[in-house]
């Protein structure tokens, strides 16, 4: 049995590896006639496969090279710009835009709490009807595994996250759910510091939001402990508390959302570095069902081509010398952070009481 496991999962990453070979060659203009050859299966286009393959590390190497390199001049370096109309000369901070770094961290939070706040529609949809009774409920859950002892590998994450949509899926099919029926976000989660241990937690969880039918809680952990094939394992399902006989979906979005962003201003270095090579190209947050690629999670306002001034709202222009460079130098010439100028005028433009 363990051995038809273990075939199964190098046949898994075998599909996944030649669905990434495609992507890469799609992306090539070039390459088309080299896609065509791969597709077709023949011997040439199995050893460039191969020899593809080989070089990964090597890529995956680079890739972190790369990412601790953006990491390391996140917030210290700048880019210059100055104001067309006012002649104000001010600098925009480089942010490197990593899940795990202290100033960007909360800014991951941000920007996917705002995108998929917008689910709560379908949430009202379901189960706000006037006159009618809720034809769904929202509830939270969690879905634990085992503790190894030490930090899970990206590709034992991807399996967990496999076995968690495997797991939902089986659920729907004995309780006849359709997709039009049902919506799911989770997100992946370590435990924090373990004062016992006098070290982090490393055991795999997640935090998620269910909107459906009821779920039973034993057929839930049922399926669970038998996608997994062992007994440990451990299901928690709550519901949604309502706020003025509403769903609190906010409420319930953020506890499974804060974990993209728990702790990174408190995590040792070490810590973080843990956290990144773990979930280094590997998404934390998925959906299913209603939530997934919903149309309301699409932006709407498209970003203007350039940022405005803050003191005129004239257009920002880059100079000549525009390349990074470090703010300390640029506040040497007189430049001010825009961003941090944009942030003090909007809040003097706040009244300190609401007008009667």
């Amino acid at each position: 049995m363990l051995e038809r496991a273990q075939n199964l999962s190098s046949y898994v990453d075998e599909v996944r590896e030649r669905k990434l070979y495609c992507q890469s060659l799609k992306r090539k203009p070039e390459d088309a006639s080299e896609m065509e050859a791969f597709l077709a299966g023949t011997s040439d286009a199995e050893a460039n496969f191969h020899l593809w393959l080989a070089r990964k590390p090597n890529r995956k190497s680079r890739a972190l090279e790369r990412k601790a390199n953006r990491l390391l001049n996140c917030a210290v370096t700048a880019r210059p710009m100055d104001c067309l109309d006012c002649g104000l000369k001010g600098f925009v901070r480089f942010y490197c835009g990593n899940r795990y770094c202290r100033y960007c961290g909360n800014q991951v939070f941000v920007r996917l709490f705002a995108k998929y706040i917008r689910l709560q529609e379908i949430v009202q949809r379901l189960m706000c009807r006037d006159g009618f009774r809720p034809s769904a409920v929202l509830a939270t859950f969690t879905f634990t595994t085992a503790n190894l002892g030490r930090m899970p590998t990206a590709e034992e994450i991807r399996q967990f996250n496999r076995d968690v949509r495997m797991t939902l899926r089986l659920v729907c099919k004995r309780l006849k759910i359709g997709a039009s029926q049902f919506g799911v976000l989770w997100c992946d989660e370590f435990g924090g510091w373990n004062p016992k241990l006098q070290d982090f937690n490393t055991n795999l969880h997640c935090h998620g939001i269910w909107l459906g039918p009821f779920l039973p809680l034993k057929l839930v952990s049922a399926i669970w402990s038998e996608v997994r094939g062992n007994s440990d394992y451990r299901v928690v399902i709550e519901s949604v508390p309502f706020n003025d006989g509403v769903p609190d979906f906010a409420r319930a979005l953020g506890h499974a959302l804060k974990y993209t962003s728990k702790h990174v201003s408190t995590y040792p270095p070490e810590r973080l570095a843990e956290l990144e090579l773990a979930f280094n190209g590997v998404r934390r947050v998925h959906t299913m069902g209603l939530f997934y690629n919903a149309p309301e999670t699409k932006k709407d306002d498209e970003p203007t081509a350039s940022p405005l001034c803050p003191k005129c709202n004239g257009h920002l222009a880059y100079p000549r010398n525009c390349a990074l460079q470090l703010v300390k130098d640029l506040e040497k010439e007189g430049r001010v952070d825009l961003e941090a100028l944009r942030r003090s005028l909007g809040a003097q433009k706040i009244p300190e009481e609401a007008p009667c």
